[in-house]
């Protein structure tokens, strides 16, 4: 996982310096990021789709591709400059979603969990 967060760290300080518009660079990085996903995982694990539910695919994806076109956007309309506050508050959201989606599926917020999705808000706010 320390790899996955490392290149997904890196990737949209790279494209803040790209030039491209919001949508031209998810659609890009969309068809790179699908060919080399293809390329690696044909080789690696191959092309099984037996037992997916779809639904949740296709839910998913929705979500994966609306957050790819707003990250986008916002890379594209912020200064190489203030690009890491906006990835900060990005990351954050990140942070906050499956903490608070695992306090669900666990019965409830604990004291500890609360106060950690509560310093989170906070930061955010105070980076914007």
């Amino acid at each position: 996982m320390l790899v996955a967060g490392l290149f997904f760290g890196i990737w949209p300080l790279i494209m803040n310096r790209s030039g491209l518009g919001g949508v031209q660079s998810a659609i890009i990085f969309s068809t790179c990021a699908a060919v080399i996903i293809i390329a690696f995982g044909g080789m690696t694990q191959g092309f099984n789709f037996t037992g997916a539910k779809f639904s949740y695919v296709f839910i998913a994806s929705c979500f994966g591709g609306a957050g790819l076109i707003f990250l986008s956007i916002g890379l594209a309309h912020t200064s190489p400059k203030q690009v890491s506050k906006l990835f900060l508050i990005m990351v954050i959201a990140q942070i906050v979603v499956p903490a608070t989606y695992h306090a669900f599926v666990n019965g409830g917020l604990d004291v500890r969990t609360g106060l950690g999705i509560t310093t989170a808000l906070v930061t955010a706010f105070l980076l914007t």
